[in-house]
């Protein structure tokens, strides 16, 4: 265990520090947009071409990119069911179609993965994360988002091209086809880069956190939460054994599937006007619970 807490001080001391700053009123407002475009656009594809070109491709490997997607389909039945039981509003049931079924993969479930596990497993969690998780958000969350919004057309164009000129899907690609060596020129450059993964992720969490929830919400939140963060891994997991799913694969596909809702989930939502304090409120906590939750998951999935 305190080997675990050390390995994870670097995230507490950065989104404590990205939440305190935000507490100050002293940043400018657009801030953690601006820090997230830099990760996506330089220091995501810095990782990733220094991880997948190590990736050894094995059998059960393919269960890292069907899991995220499993994932989709189960939150996405789940949530409809509990909404036609319970009655929630159509805004809550739209945002949590999304919340439920995005993991935040890359901003939260990379940086932890690479302080908790290896290389290895590293390598695994970006594709979890590009083949997967990202994908979905730029096709099931962007037709989610229309559908709840009231938006009439959904451009296939308009996806496909989000999906192909991702940096970082472009870098997976690019990054598939490279051996360990190719990069041996700048990858002293690209060590310095990935550095800066965990400093400016957790900084910009911290940044857009929220801590409330109103009182109505209450249930639909512990409900979405308990979704995404418990149902969904233990489902995977489930399916991963009876697959006989490599360990490696299994504990990535696994603390990936048990990572909390996904900020670019949560700030479409927010964009299109769909619940968007409820939204807040589930990425807030979840985000939150993560820190305690996912290095539980780690001693669990190393406890046997």
């Amino acid at each position: 265990m305190i080997n675990i807490l050390a390995s994870l001080w670097p995230i507490l001391v950065f989104f404590a520090l990205g939440y305190g700053a935000k507490k100050t009123g002293l940043i400018p407002s657009e801030l953690p947009h601006t820090i997230n475009k830099v990760a996506i656009r330089a220091i995501f594809p810095a990782v990733i071409l220094l991880s997948v070109p190590q990736l050894e491709i094995r059998e059960g490997f393919y269960f890292a990119i069907l899991a995220p997607w499993l994932c989709v389909v189960i939150a996405a039945v789940t949530v409809l069911l509990l909404s036609r039981i319970f009655k929630w509003p159509r805004e809550v049931e739209g945002a949590l179609m999304v919340l439920t079924a995005l993991g935040n993969t890359g901003f939260l479930g990379v940086p932890m993965i690479k302080s908790l596990f290896g290389l290895e497993h590293l390598a695994i969690a970006v594709v979890f994360d590009q083949l997967g998780t990202f994908i979905a958000v730029s096709t099931y969350g962007t037709i989610l988002v229309a559908l709840y919004s009231g938006e009439q057309n959904v451009s296939t164009i308009k996806i496909l091209k989000k999906v192909l000129l991702f940096p970082p899907f472009i870098s997976l690609i690019v990054a598939l086809f490279l051996s360990p060596t190719t990069l041996a020129p700048v990858h002293q450059l690209l060590d310095i880069m990935a550095a800066a993964l965990i400093p400016m992720t957790m900084l910009s969490i911290g940044m857009q956190f929220v801590f409330r929830v109103d009182q109505e919400d209450l249930f639909p939140l512990v409900a979405g939460l308990s979704i995404k963060m418990l149902f969904l891994p233990l489902m995977i997991g489930l399916l991963g054994y009876v697959l006989s799913v490599s360990p490696a694969v299994l504990q990535t596909s696994i603390f990936q599937s048990a990572t909390p809702p996904m900020v670019t989930g949560a700030v479409i939502l927010t964009a299109s006007h769909i619940a968007p304090k409820f939204t807040a409120s589930v990425l807030g906590f979840g985000t939150l619970l993560a820190l305690f939750w996912l290095p539980l998951v780690y001693l669990l999935l190393n406890a046997y």
